[in-house]
């Protein structure tokens, strides 16, 4: 058994009831507003996260980036689990359904070891979608902390490749 033939029966996966969804969500008019939030919540989550938006959408697959867009795809099933998997796919900037399955799985598979980093992304990013005020500042300093030490890292990194040019 493949990893999307796994991914597809532990979420039930059958690839003519996706089709079937997706072309109900793009005929009915509430799918529209599920997107526009999602898309809004992506926007303000790369605002919180510390990351662009383009950078987000790129083809980046660095650890850091791409954990942060499973983590978006993971909480934009959580919460509007209507969507389907495509759709949360392209609103991401990904092109195939197998791109959340794999996304959602791996965050699932860090909660359940109970991983202290993801908890913390979850914690700092959940708010966003529940409409509850702002995330949680000790998270956000958490992840701000973070930011400035990768800053430091890539200018040091920059600073090398300098000298050795």
């Amino acid at each position: 058994m493949t990893f999307i033939e796994y991914l597809a029966k532990k979420y039930n996966f059958d690839h003519k009831k996706e089709r079937e969804l997706h072309k109900k969500e793009v005929e009915q008019n509430g799918w529209i507003s599920d997107v526009m939030m999602v898309t809004e919540f992506i926007n303000s989550a790369c605002s919180v996260a510390g990351i662009s938006y383009d950078v987000l959408m790129s083809r980046d697959r660095t650890q850091e980036i791409s954990d942060w867009r499973h983590i978006m795809m993971y909480l934009a099933h959580k919460h509007f689990p209507d969507l389907s998997f495509k759709t949360i796919s392209q609103l991401h900037g990904r092109k195939c359904h197998s791109t959340s399955f794999h996304g959602i799985d791996k965050i699932e598979e860090y909660i359940s070891i109970n991983d202290k980093k993801t908890m913390q992304q979850i914690k700092l990013l959940e708010p966003l979608l529940t409409n509850e005020t702002e995330p949680s500042t000790t998270a956000q300093n958490e992840v701000i902390a973070q930011a400035k030490e990768r800053q430091t890292d890539n200018s040091t990194f920059q600073n090398n490749s300098i000298l050795t040019d």
